[in-house]
């Protein structure tokens, strides 16, 4: 019985324990309850199944933050790269912008090259035309020239000035010209491929054929400058010679104003005629200034020589040795000082005799102690009397030329041999000749 009170009491011992465990984790469980009218149910959660709940609510709010989070900083990085998207496209409209402007400035630049191309090419075929105007009318000056015989001399080698440096009229050192040429000279040799055709080197380098052209044009143009400079310079220079040595026999010849107004007939060495329309030129056009000067020069020239042709200063008697002068001398055959009135030259007989100058016979005759006598009438009141001729290619009335033959040297009247006779008058006196020799020996290689 005992033994049966002692198991009962364990197993008493054991329920209660049981139950208070029981109770203990009823006393943990967490309740919750919901209440509708008159009912009311109560849902009892376990502590792991609290700690589940408390797990997934805390992961949603970290979802939810990370959400928040992740579209916040989505949107930035979306703004920054639509921005960045911006820019690119901000920078490519600025880039495609610039090369059109440079398309724009390189199809300008290519248009303004061909317009001056264009109008290079223009003025280059306008300047050949005009160079060959000029040209023509400067074969016009040296015909001139050469009819009064003046030569302009080749000048040496040696430079060219530049046309940018052109030489002044009036006392200048004439330049050299390139091969001895006064009108054109020698196209340069274009810098380009040797072997190439001209087009493939007109294709080449352009603007080096321009250039080269240009160059060329301006080098002629130049030396037709510098040939009207020398022409002017070397007609004055003749025309000084004669006037000076004329103005030493007391003799103003006429001379050419150097501002005298030439005439455009004058220029072209005939009237107008039919060629190329150029536009007019300007009053200083350098080619007019020089040829102006030129043209005048030949005319004062061409007038000195005209007015020097009747002054006595040609040699009668070519070849001749002098043997008597003016003045007081020893008479051949009384052998006493007597007056000699003229210049003896002694010479064969039968040597031609020319006329000084330009004049009239006003005496072909046998006069006394003259022998054999010619005398003619010259301007500025002069007049020659040529004595002791064998013969007279003349007769009074008659227009003699200067270096015509009038008669032949002879021993005629009062003369101790072969010899010509020769005085020079001014009026009724007679003057020394010799100063009329001089001059023509002076001119002997311009008259």
């Amino acid at each position: 019985m005992g033994s049966a009170m002692g198991q009962s009491g364990s197993g008493d011992d054991f329920r209660s324990s049981a139950q208070a465990s029981a109770d203990r984790r009823k006393a943990k469980d967490r309740r919750i309850i919901f209440a509708h009218g008159n009912s009311v149910q109560v849902v009892r959660i376990a502590p792991w199944m609290g700690f589940f709940l408390l797990l997934m609510v805390a992961a949603s709010a970290v979802a939810v933050i990370g959400s928040a989070s992740y579209l916040f900083f989505r949107d930035e990085l979306f703004t920054a790269s639509i921005k960045r998207q911006y820019q690119i496209q901000v920078a490519y409209e600025d880039r495609i912008s610039d090369l059109r402007r440079e398309i724009d400035r390189i199809t300008s630049r290519q248009l303004l090259n061909q317009q001056s191309y264009e109008a290079r090419v223009e003025r280059l075929l306008t300047e050949h035309v005009q160079l060959y105007e000029q040209g023509a009318r400067l074969n016009v000056l040296l015909d001139r020239a050469g009819s009064l015989g003046l030569v302009p001399r080749p000048a040496p080698p040696s430079p060219v000035i530049p046309p940018n440096q052109q030489a002044s009229l009036g006392s200048m050192v004439l330049p050299a010209i390139p091969d001895g040429e006064l009108i054109t000279g020698s196209v340069p040799e274009l810098p380009l491929h040797r072997g190439l055709s001209a087009m493939e080197r007109a294709v080449a380098d352009p603007a080096g054929i321009l250039t080269n052209l240009d160059g060329s044009v301006q080098a002629r143009a130049h030396n037709q400058l510098v040939a009207l400079a020398g022409l002017a310079l070397e007609a004055r220079g003749e025309a000084d010679v004669i006037a000076d040595q004329v103005s030493a026999l007391g003799i103003r010849l006429p001379r050419v104003a150097p501002d005298a107004p030439v005439s455009a007939e004058a220029l072209s060495g005939g009237e107008a005629v039919g060629g190329p329309l150029l536009p007019a030129r300007g009053a200083t056009d350098p080619f007019d200034t020089y040829a102006e000067d030129a043209l005048r020069a030949l005319q004062d020239l061409e007038q000195v020589r005209n007015a020097v042709d009747a002054v006595p200063v040609l040699a009668p008697a070519r070849g001749a040795r002098l043997s008597s002068r003016f003045g007081n001398r020893r008479d051949p055959f009384t052998r006493r000082t007597a007056f000699h009135a003229g210049i003896d030259y002694a010479a064969p007989r039968g040597t031609p005799v020319y006329a000084p100058a330009d004049g009239v016979v006003t005496r072909a005759a046998r006069r006394g102690g003259y022998g054999l006598m010619i005398e003619l009438d010259h301007e500025h009141g002069l007049s020659t009397r040529f004595a002791h001729l064998s013969r007279m290619h003349v007769s009074v009335g008659a227009q003699v030329r200067a270096g015509e033959v009038s008669g032949r040297i002879g021993a005629a009247g009062r003369s101790p041999g072969a010899r010509l006779r020769g005085e020079v008058r001014r009026g009724t006196r007679a003057v020394d000749p010799m100063p009329y020799v001089r001059a023509g020996s002076a001119l002997a290689d311009i008259l």
